[in-house]
């Protein structure tokens, strides 16, 4: 059975259009730039990947009922 994969696009979507995660409202930050939160969700995924997922193959291969 193929690893999932994190949907990298979907989150980065969703922090860039949704959240507007690029245009801070806190006074006295700054809001982080595309580079920073593309790293961050690619890092994000790739944790999620090799990580998170392989915890539990036998629920992950078996699936809820």
């Amino acid at each position: 059975m193929a690893r999932p994969a994190a949907p990298t696009r979907d989150i980065d979507f969703a922090l860039r259009l949704v959240v507007r995660i690029t245009k801070s409202n806190i006074a006295g930050s700054d809001a982080p730039d595309g580079n920073t939160t593309d790293a961050i969700v690619a890092k994000a995924g790739r944790f999620s990947a090799e990580v998170d997922t392989p915890l539990n193959p036998g629920g992950a291969g078996e699936g809820g009922r």
